[in-house]
């Protein structure tokens, strides 16, 4: 069960997180650790916010929860997903022990053309 509906008497208070620009989380992971004696419920870890790419946030998400103790919600933004993707990363969410997911549309990409935009099938043609 998520942890949201765990108390429904009590206001949750949750931080929200920016995952790193990069694989190695390491240094971001120690601040947030030493916050956990701080009074809130859990973490809200965004997907590629303003656009940008970010480590992944379902990974950043089963990271923080391994490391803190403290539930995550995972912001999933269906922009970046087709229909099969979409599937499969609510499975791989829970199988990594995240139960709570926030969708969103995301932010709109203002760096590309969408016009421009190919399925995977054009790029092994071209």
């Amino acid at each position: 069960m998520s942890f949201l509906l765990s108390s429904k008497n009590k206001f949750k208070i949750t931080l929200e997180v920016v995952p790193p620009a990069g694989y190695d989380g390491q240094a971001l992971l120690g601040k947030l650790t030493a916050l956990v004696g701080l009074s809130f419920d859990g973490f809200s870890v965004a997907s590629n916010p303003v656009a940008r790419p970010r480590m992944s946030a379902m990974v950043f998400s089963h990271l923080l929860q391994e490391r803190t103790g403290k539930p995550a919600i995972l912001h999933f933004t269906v922009r970046d997903h087709n229909r099969l993707g979409l599937q499969a990363e609510v499975w791989g969410a829970r199988a990594l022990g995240l139960d709570t997911i926030i969708a969103v549309t995301g932010d709109p990409d203002s760096s590309r053309n969408i016009s421009q935009d190919c399925q995977i099938i054009g790029l092994i043609d071209s």
